[in-house]
């Protein structure tokens, strides 16, 4: 299992005051996507990549519920004891 750390959506992490993008190739290895603004801007940037690379049904942070709100009934998150959410995949 791998945690998210204290950035919620997949495919982003903390770089330089910004936040980066990567995404799976279609060989499994993350890649290099960016640096954007907001971790949403990052997020969505991943999802539309990942799309791209591994068809429609691709597992996103929108096909999660990560944009809309539904995090709390979502059953890929789930509160670690230190009292962050972290999602699994």
């Amino acid at each position: 299992m791998k945690s998210r750390g204290s950035i919620l959506y997949r495919g982003v992490s903390r770089k330089r005051g910004k936040y980066q993008m990567s995404y799976p190739g279609p060989d499994g290895r993350y890649r290099y996507g960016g640096l954007f603004k907001s971790a949403e801007e990052a997020a969505r940037a991943h999802d539309e990549k990942v799309r791209e690379v591994h068809g429609p049904d691709a597992l996103t942070n929108e096909r999660v519920g990560l944009f809309d709100g539904g995090v709390a009934r979502n059953p890929y998150v789930v509160a670690g004891g230190t009292g962050r959410l972290q999602l699994f995949y």
